[in-house]
């Protein structure tokens, strides 16, 4: 039988005392119920956190009464040495003076920490940063030497080599795995889906170049239907002449000569054409341009 049990409560334990010890400094610290586990992502500033909404809080006791938030340690902090997890301690207990007091410290989904924060944090000892993140201002805190030696017997405990944790670096590369694959995931889908967009474009343009090729088909029969000898009234001009000896002579268009008789003035007989005229086309229907 294993002792691996023990090894959970044990990591608690730690974390437990370690806050008693920052509680008996700063007496405004409230008391917290601790959990310990993986990392909430591969930020070193989500390696822990203090939950004191309706949904972070535990009750302690059986009426329901006793309540307390929640105070989160990840094991990855455990494996960057004891001065790493105080950091994380007391950046928490700043959170915890601001629950305490009624102060707002955080904006933004509790992600921007602000002055407040910062006034709070120094109060427990800890060195903020003067300029602040863009998208989590002044969190990312350290612990002075100063701090780190006023704790010193507590770090040494944190420091324990035969605490369980878990490998930062690990778990930086499975979290980093999961979003190569979401990533990989949501490119499969942009192909197929860029896929199927062209070869439903393809088909549309297929099926628009047969219906113009079924237009221009019918165009040419139409229009071949209607090819016939030019018409007697058409617009080449012929010769006409008259009676007359010598014939008088007239350039005329075929349309003229079939309008109605043209006479002569002398002979006063109507000019003929001196060719044959083409016979005139047979009523039937007109060729008729279709639109595209």
């Amino acid at each position: 039988m294993t002792d691996s049990p023990e090894h959970g409560s044990r990591l608690v334990a730690t974390f437990e005392n370690a806050w008693d010890a920052i509680r008996s400094r700063h007496p405004d610290v409230p008391e917290v119920l601790v959990v310990a586990g993986r990392a909430l992502d591969n930020k070193d500033h989500h390696w822990g956190h203090f939950a004191y909404h309706p949904a972070g809080v535990w009750s302690v006791g059986r009426t329901g009464d006793d309540l307390r938030p929640e105070l989160y340690v990840s094991g990855e902090a455990v494996s960057e040495g004891g001065r790493a997890v105080m950091r994380v301690l007391l950046h928490e207990a700043a959170h915890g003076l601001a629950y305490a007091r009624g102060l707002k410290d955080t904006s933004n989904s509790c992600r921007y920490h602000n002055r407040t924060f910062v006034d709070l944090a120094d109060e427990l000892g800890l060195l903020s940063p003067t300029v602040p993140d863009p998208v989590i201002g002044f969190s990312d805190s350290t612990v002075p030497d100063t701090t780190a030696a006023e704790y010193a017997a507590v770090i040494a405990v944190l420091d324990d080599p035969s605490l369980p944790y878990a490998d930062h670096l690990r778990t930086r590369r499975v979290i980093a795995a999961e979003r190569d694959q979401r990533i990989y995931a949501r490119h499969q889908l942009e192909v197929r889906q860029r896929d199927k967009r062209i070869k439903l474009e393809e088909k549309q343009f297929a099926n628009e170049m047969r219906r113009l090729d079924r237009l221009i088909s019918s165009l040419d029969i139409e229009w071949e239907n209607a090819e016939e000898e030019p018409s007697t009234r058409a617009g080449k001009r012929v010769t006409a002449v008259c009676c007359c000896t010598p014939s008088r002579r007239l350039q005329l268009t075929p349309r003229s000569l079939t309008d109605g008789p043209i006479l002569c003035g002398l002979c006063m007989k109507p000019f003929r054409s001196s060719v044959p005229l083409p016979a005139p086309r047979p009523p039937g229907r007109q060729p008729t341009r279709t639109s595209l």
